[in-house]
């Protein structure tokens, strides 16, 4: 029940966030006109539309419970690990860095 309320909240702010933007850019679209084209281009099976696609599918995603629960969980999991929270690229592990470090190379990673 907890978790029902955090998602609750995650949501809300998601959707202010993401239709926030969306109205940025065209602010003549309504919150369902939004949420109609996000869907419409990703089931779209339009093989140039690939990277659209994968965006709309991603925005879609922040809205659906599975998938803070999936986000929950792997944060939790770092936590218990010890492990710093990062989003997106996994940080390397602590030897893989200081080797990349001594070479001069970075990955991009703090």
């Amino acid at each position: 029940l907890e978790w029902h309320e955090v998602y609750r909240e995650y949501a809300a702010l998601m959707e202010e966030r993401v239709l926030n933007a969306c109205l940025a850019e065209a602010p003549e679209l309504s919150q369902e006109a939004i949420y109609a084209e996000l869907t419409r281009v990703a089931e779209s099976d339009d093989e140039e539309a690939a990277a659209g696609r994968t965006m709309a599918r991603f925005l879609l995603s922040m809205f659906e419970y599975g998938s803070f629960l999936t986000m929950m969980k792997e944060l939790l999991r770092r936590q218990r690990s010890g492990a710093g929270f990062c989003f997106g690229a996994r940080p390397k592990v602590p030897e893989e860095a200081a080797a990349q470090s001594a070479s001069g190379k970075t990955g991009g990673y703090a």
